[in-house]
């Protein structure tokens, strides 16, 4: 949107946008989810090479697994009660057997990841991200890092190497779903995930024979990107997208690496 105004008008006429474009993305960002979509128009800027690449096929399928997670991949709502949420959350606590009172739930999480798993590692920009709530991108590393405990538990390296690599492309999406500062927070919560997986697999002692190995490898190497968020060149400029930059390359980004040299190595 600002890329068009900016073409459209004149010089003067951007000298006199510029204040109402600034007040528009400070509102944007200042209402926060409130349980509504965000777009990437105004306030969706893509940084770094996390975002690029991607197929519009694949784009389109995280688009209808997104749309509808908060009915069918919400943890939440799978629950069905506050006992069974209880449990579900306390075998999350360890790599136990869980009861089986759980398995209904994690019938439903499996049938809300298969098709993600069916893309074999394929991402793409969402298409209409309008339709899409923000907490359904932040809510997914849940959905899918449970299937990859179960997995674990079960001694499926097939399932979690699948699952892995779905996670491994969740921040990816997520980035080119909201490029923003505020947005960027969400998008680092999911690459901790990937952390979370990947020593679940090891700590469980799974197996992984090469082709799984590379699958994961393949899947996690935009990681291997100088600034796969991008860079702020002017601190100044914002403070607190440049913190959130350092932090991930010093804080986040280094257990990860380390517990994929764990995995794959």
């Amino acid at each position: 949107m600002r890329h068009e105004l900016l073409q459209c008008s004149a010089a003067a006429s951007r000298v006199a946008l510029r204040p109402m474009l600034l007040l528009l993305t400070l509102l944007v960002v200042a209402c926060g989810d409130s349980g509504s979509s965000t777009s990437s128009s105004v306030e969706g800027e893509i940084f770094g090479t996390a975002a690029e690449g991607g197929t519009a096929q694949a784009g389109t399928a995280w688009q209808s697994s997104l749309e509808v997670w908060p009915r069918q991949g919400n943890l939440s709502i799978l629950y069905g009660s506050p006992r069974m949420q209880a449990e579900f959350e306390n075998w999350l606590r360890g790599l136990g057997t869980p009861g089986e009172e759980l398995t209904p739930v994690f019938v439903k999480i499996r049938e809300f990841n298969d098709p993600l798993i069916a893309l074999d590692g394929g991402w793409g920009a969402l298409p209409e991200p309008d339709k899409v709530r923000s907490m359904s991108v932040r809510g997914m590393r849940k959905t899918l890092w449970s299937d990859l405990r179960l997995a674990v538990v079960e001694g499926d390296a097939d399932r979690a190497t699948d699952v892995m690599v779905v996670m491994c492309n969740l921040p990816r999406v997520c980035h080119t779903f909201d490029g923003t500062t505020r947005g960027l927070l969400a998008t680092l919560g999911t690459c901790d995930a990937i952390g979370w997986g990947m020593r679940d697999m090891s700590t469980g002692g799974l197996e992984l024979d090469e082709g799984q190995k590379s699958r994961i490898r393949e899947a996690s190497s935009w990681l291997d990107a100088p600034a796969p968020f991008g860079t702020v060149d002017v601190p100044e400029d914002d403070p607190r997208r440049a913190e959130m930059l350092v932090q991930f390359r010093n804080q986040t980004l280094p257990p990860i690496m380390d517990a994929r040299v764990r995995l794959l190595d």
